[in-house]
């Protein structure tokens, strides 16, 4: 009977053997699937991570591009700014200079029309002079001669 006990225990221990062995192989399956995911997985976080780095870089690289252009748009507006705020510092000059030229040709011109209304009024008082001179003259004359 401890025979039969031991050869029941043993088989059952085998059949239980054989049901673990059966669980390890399934779970073994089941690890390399897992695994296989795992590694599929990973893949795919690498790539992903890979792809969002060019991305990233491409962005940086896009940026730093824009930004150049702006600067240099920026450094053009500039250099234009300066030539239009130099032309009208000289448009200035030239007005304020055209301007003291037109206020000194007016002075001149009234000056000059002063003098020659003298001058006007001197040569006809020297007419008047004169002719007054050549009447007495003839009066003169007629009463000599």
């Amino acid at each position: 009977n401890k025979c039969r006990l031991g050869e029941e225990r043993v088989k059952s221990l085998g059949e239980e053997l054989v049901l673990v062995q059966n669980q390890c192989t399934v779970q073994q399956g089941e690890i390399v699937l897992l695994g296989g995911e795992v590694e599929m997985q990973e893949q795919r976080y690498s790539e992903k991570k890979r792809r969002s780095f060019d991305k990233y870089h491409s962005s940086v690289e896009k940026l730093s591009r824009e930004k150049r252009s702006l600067e240099l748009d920026f450094d053009a507006i500039r250099c234009d700014l300066d030539l239009a705020n130099r032309k009208l510092r000289k448009e200035a000059e030239w007005r304020l200079q055209a301007e003291s030229m037109h206020s000194q040709l007016v002075k001149e011109k009234k000056d000059l029309l002063k003098r020659a209304a003298l001058v006007e009024d001197d040569a006809r008082e020297k007419a008047y002079d004169l002719r007054l001179a050549e009447s007495q003259v003839v009066r003169l004359e007629q009463e000599n001669g």
